[in-house]
């Protein structure tokens, strides 16, 4: 009797350990794509973090008086921004257990790639999401895959540090479901004149988001 208990008790507490062995290295598996968005000059980053902010500052600019606004901004340049500046101007910003954000511009989708280190695992994790029109005054998120190495992330996990950063942030965001797919719709946010800014035009061209709308007065 005491084989039979004790022999499935081995087996079982074995399999355990190959599930746990191979999950802490699935845990540790490095997208290539985000191997190669980490490699770059230095002297490139900063040129294209300082376009960035040019740009950034034209857009916040336009928003200052009512009228029609766009906006466009390349992947490099973002990921300029974030190799560059970002620790620098924003240091508080992220969670200290995130490093190295880094994203990738397709023809419909969006990848987040960043590098988490913290229990249970050091892994890096992979936020891909698809951009889209859901009204004039809201930008419709909808994640099509979420990562940490090559483990699927639980939407719930998901869905609660986007809210947070939205929270962060100060946008509004609402979650739904379309196709077994979670969707966020974020509310557009309002001008420091307490103007409305509506959303009409939103494009990936495999390498940059363009963004047009127009800001009007309650």
């Amino acid at each position: 009797m005491l084989k039979l208990i004790l022999y499935p008790a081995a087996a079982a507490a074995l399999i355990a350990a190959i599930a746990l062995i191979w999950g802490y290295r699935a845990a540790q598996y490095v997208p290539a794509r985000y191997t190669e968005l980490l490699a770059g000059d230095r002297a490139l980053q900063t040129e294209a973090s300082t376009e960035m902010f040019n740009r950034t500052q034209r857009l916040l600019n336009q928003a200052k008086r009512p009228g029609k606004w766009k906006a466009a901004f390349t992947a490099e340049q973002i990921n300029g921004y974030f190799a560059v500046d970002l620790e620098k101007q924003f240091r508080d910003v992220l969670p200290g257990e995130i490093h190295d954000p880094r994203v990738d511009i397709g023809d419909k989708t969006i990848t987040l790639f960043c590098r988490y280190e913290g229990s249970p695992a050091d892994a890096v994790l992979s936020l891909e999401c698809e951009p889209f029109l859901a009204d004039r005054d809201a930008l419709g998120l909808r994640i099509v895959d979420a990562r940490a190495g090559s483990l699927p992330l639980p939407t719930g996990r998901v869905k609660a540090v986007l809210s947070e950063a939205a929270r962060a942030a100060e946008l509004a965001v609402r979650w739904v479901e379309e196709d077994g797919q979670a969707v966020a719709l974020i509310a557009m946010p309002t001008t420091k004149q307490g103007r409305s800014v509506d959303l009409t035009h939103l494009e990936l061209t495999g390498d940059e988001v363009r963004l047009a709308g127009e800001i009007r007065r309650n």
